[in-house]
């Protein structure tokens, strides 16, 4: 029975949506290569759920859909990955903002003026947005990481 391996393929669209975050400023070619990356995953995913790990079969003349994507108890992690995603996602922004205060604080025109400092400290106005939606984010999250669920403390694991 086929089954998702999400320790192989989370970590790789993490890592390619971190490239992407990070580097979309400094290359902007690296937005059209990942919108083209993640078309391509999409493309092969959808085939996957469609006609991989979906069964059809007929019963008394009636195509049923049945899925035969089931999660072995010995890999389950009830949604452990999600936290640590969204703290990767985090870790390309701060790459971003740090390119972006480089890009502005260094700005220099024709004359040796600094052109780019009120764009600069808007980005750092932005970091400190941004550690505050992930400090959010680890508080919502902290209780489903340390604690088990109480739908999960039913079940035979």
């Amino acid at each position: 029975m086929p089954s998702f391996d999400f320790g192989v393929v989370l970590p790789r669209m993490s890592l390619l949506a971190t490239i992407a975050f990070a580097y979309c400023i400094i290359s902007p070619i690296i937005n059209g290569l990942a919108l083209l990356a993640f078309f391509l995953f999409w493309v092969a995913w959808k085939f996957l759920l469609i006609w991989v790990y979906v069964h059809f079969y007929r019963d008394n003349e009636v195509l049923i859909a049945a899925t035969r994507m089931d999660q072995p108890a010995s890999r389950e992690t009830a949604g452990l990955y999600f936290p640590l995603l969204i703290s990767n996602l985090f870790t390309g922004l701060y790459i971003q903002h740090i390119c972006l205060m480089g890009l502005f604080f260094f700005a220099i025109d024709e004359n040796g003026n600094h052109t780019s400092i009120p764009q600069g400290v808007i980005v750092v106005l932005l970091v400190i947005i941004t550690a505050g939606c992930q400090l959010f984010y680890q508080h919502i999250f902290e209780p489903v990481t340390d604690y088990l669920p109480m739908s999960l403390s039913t079940k035979k694991l």
